[in-house]
């Protein structure tokens, strides 16, 4: 009896540390998704991904271990584009595995920074944006509310395409951080050269400083 006993006992045991050594080894598992980064890039109708921001940005994010994507437009109409294009980008976006990564980041310009914010608020997804000359729907498909942080934003004062004097109160309303150029129209372009690198560079180096605030 003394025999059966103890076997029963060490048994019990036995099955006591495998339980234990499978949940350690369990968390030994390495999460696939650690460590990785991801920066999806929105381009405007016009504005291509060669272009001065979109290109420069680019470039900090690469240094920075970011695996770039891009957002494609396929035939958006010249007007009533918002929605085609927030469709669009979902679908793209839909056949990403944003799950995979770890930090993401959405860097857009113009209509693109309605697509971004669109998708962003629909799918509540904790991602830091990046928005060039923004559009004003961009700051209405937040939804009212937005994570400190989680957006800076670029516009010039001369901005054709944007109603700049409610971008500011909309950026104030949701604290985005708002960074405004004077004598900038749509492209954060000034009328003379010397002019736009000062822009541009002044743009880049706050564009590096809030990608680094996570590395």
């Amino acid at each position: 009896m003394k025999r059966i006993l103890s076997f029963i006992l060490l048994s019990v045991l036995a099955s006591g540390m495998c339980a234990c050594n499978l949940k350690n080894d369990l968390s030994r598992i390495p999460d696939d998704s650690a460590g990785k980064k991801l920066a999806v890039i929105f381009p405007g109708m016009g504005y291509t991904k060669d272009r001065p921001l979109l290109y420069h940005s680019r470039e900090i994010l690469e240094k920075e271990g970011y695996e770039i994507r891009y957002i494609e437009w396929n035939d958006l109409p010249k007007n009533m584009f918002t929605e085609p294009a927030c469709t669009q980008a979902a679908e793209q976006l839909d056949d990403m595995d944003l799950d995979g990564y770890e930090d993401i980041i959405f860097v857009s310009k113009s209509i693109g920074t309605v697509a971004s914010s669109t998708y962003v608020a629909e799918h509540d997804l904790d991602i830091r944006q990046i928005w060039y000359t923004p559009l004003l729907e961009a700051f209405d498909a937040c939804g009212g509310e937005v994570e400190n942080g989680s957006i800076i934003a670029f516009i010039g004062t001369d901005d054709e395409r944007s109603n700049v004097s409610q971008v500011r109160i909309k950026a104030n309303t949701l604290e985005i951080e708002l960074h405004m150029y004077e004598d900038c129209g749509h492209s954060l372009e000034r009328d003379d050269d010397a002019g736009t690198q000062e822009v541009l560079d002044d743009v880049m180096k706050s564009t590096s400083e809030y990608i680094a605030l996570n590395n």
